[in-house]
């Protein structure tokens, strides 16, 4: 498990650092600017967790395939991965490019803000279509347990990304990061509330999110290795292990999720200053990164039990039951408790983590029922029905 985990960490540090530094040298030139550069990282990730939902089909299968020992259809799923990613890729490109500004009006985005978040969409655009090839063939690598071979990748890009943002800083000063997707869609809702309370909000918010990512890590590198686990385990016909296996990884998560965002809360008085000199941002920042705990905590409940529920065939059940949580308390929530009720951006925090916790305990919920285990059972039957047929 750790020997999985942790170059897949890595990795992901990779990635996330990269959205930090740009959005600390964005700040270095104004809040609006660091808010812009938020925002438009926002609607790439959105894209970006579009190819996850791929990308984690792609190492579900190819586990299974691997597992059950039949190569073959693994090279098949592969293959057949990578021609969906790049017309995925190719889709939300065009989207960017040419969709950036009314999908900024849209939101309502403060004028100020626009104008710096059209351009960066528009330069994120070519970006997307190689991120959709990159997950695709990231997940078969991790499938086959390449996970170091994946990490040494990663290294290269990222050094190269930050090779060329700090030379064009030395050149001209300061350089401007299924149900996924149903998430991200109410995610993008409580952007478009948070645009309502100001650009000192939607500052803050940008902020506060770069440390929550941080905080994401640990549960997110933990999901995925899970994921991949169970995936081998169910190949292999071993049920009772998986089940086990995922028990043990999902209190591992809360208790390493749970101490991570508290050495962040409690860092925040001296972590936050580095990002802003603004005195209300940092009260408001301080404040969010507290409740963070209660997010960061059931988001990394949540992501355990989501991944080992698709790696068991279980896919449909988490995109249901999670609707009407994203809908009424994520989307709902950030407008009802953050605009109407006036909360601000504690309201909006306070969905996210009702959202995460909902969705989380009803996944828990399943899988220590064990209502998962007939789809477990087709995906065996299926498989082995397929190398029977030579598929």
């Amino acid at each position: 498990m750790l020997r999985l985990a942790l170059p897949l960490l890595l990795e992901l540090s990779l990635g996330v650092a990269a959205g930090v530094l740009g959005t600390v040298l964005a700040g270095q030139m104004a809040d609006a600017s660091a808010a812009a550069f938020a925002l438009a990282m926002q609607f790439f990730q959105t894209a970006f967790l579009l190819f996850r939902v791929v990308g984690a089909g792609i190492s579900v299968v190819l586990s299974q395939r691997l597992g059950y020992q039949d190569p073959i259809a693994a090279e098949v799923a592969a293959r057949t991965a990578l021609v969906a990613s790049f017309v995925m890729g190719l889709l939300a490109a065009f989207v960017l490019w040419f969709g950036s500004d009314q999908l900024l009006i849209q939101f309502q985005v403060p004028e100020e803000v626009r104008l710096q978040a059209r351009p960066l969409m528009q330069w994120l655009a070519p970006c997307v279509l190689l991120d959709a090839l990159v997950v695709a063939m990231a997940s078969v690598m991790r499938a086959h347990l390449f996970a170091v071979q994946s990490l040494r990748v990663m290294i290269v890009m990222h050094g190269l990304h930050w090779l060329m943002a700090w030379l064009a800083i030395l050149r001209i000063g300061l350089p401007g990061a299924a149900e996924n997707g149903v998430w991200r869609l109410g995610f993008m809702a409580s952007i478009a509330a948070a645009s309502q309370l100001g650009t000192g909000s939607l500052a803050t918010q940008a902020y506060v999110l770069q440390f929550n990512t941080v905080i994401l890590l640990a549960g997110f590198a933990m999901g995925l290795a899970v994921e991949i686990l169970v995936g081998r385990l169910v190949g292999e016909g071993h049920l009772k292990r998986a089940h086990a296996l995922v028990r043990r990884v999902t209190w591992a998560g809360l208790l390493v999720a749970g101490s991570v965002s508290i050495v962040v809360a409690l860092s925040g008085p001296w972590l936050v200053p580095l990002l802003t000199q603004d005195l209300s941002i940092r009260s408001e920042a301080i404040r969010l990164l507290w409740i963070s705990v209660l997010l960061e905590t059931g988001r990394s409940f949540n992501l355990v039990l989501l991944g080992s529920l698709r790696a068991v065939g279980d896919t449909r059940y988490p995109l249901y039951s999670g609707i009407p949580s994203v809908l009424l308390l994520l989307a709902g929530g950030s407008w009802l408790l953050g605009v109407h009720w006036a909360w601000g951006l504690a309201g909006i925090w306070l969905a996210y983590a009702a959202d995460e916790w909902a969705r989380g305990l009803l996944l828990w919920r399943r899988w220590l029922t064990l209502q998962w285990l007939p789809a477990a059972q087709q995906v065996i039957r299926r498989m082995h029905a397929e190398k029977k047929r030579g598929l």
